[in-house]
């Protein structure tokens, strides 16, 4: 991927599963060709295994990798002034309005949240002229805990994670998980998927997608 006007980065995929990547064939004699006539400066590659096992023995190992593992990062005790998480009732009259006020707040909290934002906290002294956002409606203090994780994450890990987070959740607590991709295109949104499960609920989940 390139813009004009700034440093150019290209995103290169290759399915290795099709076809045509065998020896003799033509895609793969092209990847060859490529690897022996133009990529010919020392390149840094990102490799993921999405599998939970290595191969043995790895066949990167010769190449020396830096090897990364993603390790999450826990905040404890992030003392925030919270709004109130509850959605508006079906029965309301008004409730597609009043719904989609409640989606935006509470998306935009839980951004600033993950942002790590002063404007949430509890103890927030910002000059009025700077920032004047609050969260909106009732709200309470609450004592939180955050869990990030950055690295790569296959749909089949972000599965189990939110399988267990849910098993291990007293149903008088609410939690939400947020996974962030990457841009399709330079200095575009990330693709993001919000799931909340609200406090003393019989299994209803709320869920945002950024496209």
């Amino acid at each position: 991927m390139a813009s004009q006007g700034l440093k150019k980065r290209w995103m290169v995929e290759i399915d290795f599963r099709q076809p045509s990547m065998l020896h003799g064939k033509k895609g793969f004699n092209r990847i060859i060709y490529a690897f022996e006539k133009v990529l010919v400066r020392p390149v840094t590659w990102l490799f993921c295994n999405l599998n939970t096992t290595s191969p043995t023995p790895d066949p990167l190992d010769k190449h020396f990798p830096v090897k990364k593992i993603a390790i999450p990062k826990i905040t404890r005790n992030k003392i925030v002034t919270m709004p109130s998480l509850q959605p508006p009732l079906k029965t309301d009259n008004e409730f597609d309005t009043e719904f989609d006020y409640y989606a935006m707040e509470t998306h935009e909290w839980f951004s600033l949240l993950m942002l790590d934002s002063p404007r949430v906290y509890k103890d927030d002294m910002i000059d009025p002229a700077l920032s004047r956002y609050c969260p909106s409606g009732e709200t309470s203090v609450s004592n939180l805990a955050k869990i990030v994780w950055q690295g790569f994450i296959s749909p089949t890990s972000s599965h189990k994670l939110f399988v267990d987070i849910l098993l291990a959740t007293p149903r008088e607590f609410w939690f939400t998980i947020i996974i962030s991709g990457f841009p399709l295109e330079f200095l575009r949104e990330c693709k993001d998927c919000m799931i909340l499960r609200v406090a003393n609920t019989s299994m209803e989940y709320i869920l945002w997608e950024t496209c």
